[in-house]
This record gives C-alpha cells, structure tokens and sequence, in this order.
C-alpha cells in the first residue's frame, strides 16, 4: 500500500488542480480512492521485474510547483531545416490550420486505458497539471505538428495529450521532451478508419525518474508508424502500448534506445493484434555502456478472431561494457489457428575484426569503437533527426 501521507497529499493535490481542468475533477477522485484500495504495485510483478515503480509514487509528484505556467508548446513545422531541442514556450495558436483543433480534455479520460496493466494512469489522472486534445478532421492532411514538453518550476511533471485522427487523415506528430523534474506522462491515440500518423518523439537524457505511456488504438484500414529515440536516466520506463482494433490495421515501431555510466531504461512495448489481417513490425536497437541497464521487453498479443494476423519483433542490443547489463524479453502470445509470428532478440559486443579493420585505416580504438556504435544506431535515424544532431547525442554520451 502506498504510505497515508502520500495519499493524503495527493488528495490535496488534486483538488487544488481542479480550477485547471475542472472537467475531470470527479475522475481525480476516483483515481486517488483506487491508488488507496488497491496499493502500490510491487516489483515481484513480471512486467516490473527491472524497474522498481516506488520511485513513481514518491513525494515529487503530490507536490505543489511554485509556478503553473503551461509546459507544452505545438507548432505546425516545415521542414526546411533541423528541428532543435530547447524548452517550450506557451501553447501559440494554431487556429489558422483549416481542419486541426486543439482542445482542452475532458471526461471521459481513461476510457481508451488499459489501467490494470498501467496502474500510473491512475496516479496521472489524479495529479493531472496539463491536458490537451488534438483533433484532426476526416480527410485532412494536417502536415507535421510539433509537441514538446519541457521544464519548469513545479515539484514534478503531468502530462495528457489525446490525438484523434479522422477517417482517411495523416499527421506527422513530433514529441520532443527535455523535462529535468520527475514525469508521469500519458499521450493518447486514435488513429481513425483509413488514417495515418507517423509518429516521431525524441527523449533525450535526464536525471529525474521518467514514466511515459503512448497508448494507441489502430482502427480498420489504419496506419501508426512510430520512430523512437530515447536516453536513459536514473529511472526511466517507456510503456508503448498498440490495439490493433480494425481489419488490415496495421503499425511500425522502430526504436533505438542507449544507456550509459549507472543509468536505467525500460522499455515495454506490447501490441495486440484484434482485427483480422492486421500487420506488425517491430525493430529495437539497444546499447548500454558504463554501468548501465537497459532492458527490454516486447509483446506479442494475438486474440482469438485475429486470423491472418502477420507479426515480427527483432530486439539487437549492443554491450559496450563488463559492468553494464542487457535484459531482452521477446515473447508472444498466439489464440489464433491462421497466422505469421516471428520474434527473436540478440545481444552482442563490438566485432574485434571490424575494430583492427579500422585501425589499421589509421584510427585509433576509441575513434574506431564510436564509428561503429555510431553506425549500429544511424539506420533508425531519419534525415531530420541526423541534421537535428540526435545521434551526435548519442555518441558523446556513450563516449564519457
């Protein structure tokens, strides 16, 4: 059970929040009574085997911040050059966008949540501080829309943000965080009938202990494409969860994820196929250094009426050093008769004879060893992310 004094400040919490969104006030209750009867749960849980969830319901987050200013900013973008990480500013108007409305949230807010599976959900809706919904009309080609969150002033950071995607439009949604307080945050997605989202979100490193669940519902003839980059912190999970609802929904993920010196990252991605002749790939690059770990644990949901389901996950994970650690879990879970499923994971050092082959081109090992590192997470890259400089990230953090 969570400890009286947190339940209690987080009740008071919750109701000082109810004049920022006071739409949801009576689901903040509801969540709190839950977190009350049902406790904290504990590590002995499979999915929560690497990543301890006490850290998630400490003090931080019941915590009044000195200032209430919005942290979310959204922008529609062009794609000209590089788009940079920095702190946001207040939400601009994007009124002149013909067919694109951004919203304040409101009940119901859980109903697309699997809460028994993400028991933060609850503790998000109870200590929600923003909230926002972006809706994109039936047959609207939006363009790109940039979100991102950033730091502030407040003991912790809570976040909502609800997409919802009309019959045959597409958006390219952008999520670039650089909070450097403790965050509990939840994005929200339906992607309609004949709709596509190409979603791309940077995480790059941080101190504070981070909980981000992307939760999405794929409807019949429906595409999500999601191309992921994350660093580690102290202790960071990433939930990724995708329903699969309509026949021939269909979704990409593809993520490149590092860790390094004695940080911890967890990602967990489960993707249930429902409707029939519904498509899944799956590729995961990982690379822990220093005295790091990283794990992974990536599932396969196949129901019962989701025939001709077509499902692969690969998980390539590099170990940089003697100290550092790797946990790779592919599993799969099969209640249909007609279908294709592949799954596999692998874990790996820096190839000796590729290092002399570079040395003996006049590199030194050091050089040698981050050409490489460099090249096992360039193929998840996309233009603008490389001339954003994202994985110049990734190599000077894993170099120290």
């Amino acid at each position: 059970m969570p400890s009286q004094p947190f339940i209690d400040s987080a009740l008071a919490r919750s109701r000082q929040l109810d004049d920022r969104l006071p739409l949801i006030a009576n689901e903040r209750r509801s969540s709190i009574a839950e977190i009350a009867r049902d406790g904290i749960p504990s590590g002995k849980l499979e999915t929560w085997k690497y990543t301890p969830i006490q850290p998630f319901f400490a003090s931080p987050f019941a915590e009044a911040g000195a200032s209430t200013s919005t942290q979310h900013r959204a922008s529609f973008l062009s794609f000209a050059g590089a788009v940079p990480i920095e702190p946001a500013a207040p939400l601009p108007s994007v009124a002149g966008r013909i067919g694109v409305s951004l919203d304040p949230l409101h009940s119901p807010l859980n109903a697309d949540l699997d809460l028994t599976r993400y028991p933060l959900a609850l503790l998000n809706t109870a200590l929600l501080e923003e909230g926002l919904v972006i809706r994109v009309a039936p047959g609207v080609d939006a363009g790109a829309l940039d979100l991102r969150f950033a730091t502030g002033s407040g003991a912790a950071s809570v976040s909502r943000v609800r997409v919802e995607l009309g019959i045959g439009s597409r958006l390219r949604l952008i999520e670039q965080r650089n909070e450097d307080r403790p965050t509990n945050s939840v994005l929200d997605i339906r992607v309609g009938p004949r709709a596509f989202l190409q979603h791309t979100r940077v995480l790059p490193p941080t101190t504070a202990a981070g909980w981000y669940l992307v939760s999405v519902h794929v409807e019949a003839d429906a595409t999500y494409d999601l191309i992921g980059h994350s660093m580690g912190s102290a202790t960071r999970r990433n939930d990724i969860h995708v329903r699969l609802d309509g026949r021939h929904a269909s979704a990409n993920i593809d993520l490149a994820c590092a860790a390094h010196r004695r940080d911890r990252l967890d990602h967990q991605t489960v993707v249930e196929h429902i409707g029939v002749d519904t498509v899944s790939r799956q590729l995961v690059h990982g690379i822990a250094a220093g005295s790091s770990e990283l794990t992974f644990n990536g599932r396969i949901h196949i129901h019962p009426n989701a025939q001709r389901s077509d499902a692969r996950l690969t998980n390539k994970n590099l170990l940089l050093d003697k100290k550092a650690r790797i946990n790779a879990k592919p599993e799969l879970e099969i209640y249909a008769n007609d279908v294709k499923c592949s799954h596999g994971a692998t874990v790996g050092q820096i190839d000796p004879v590729q290092v002399f082959y570079l040395r003996a081109r006049g590199l030194d090992e050091a050089a040698a060893r981050a050409m490489l590192t460099r090249a096992f997470l360039a193929g998840r890259m996309t233009p603008w992310l490389l001339e954003a400089g994202v994985l110049d990230v990734y190599a000077e953090l894993l170099a120290t």
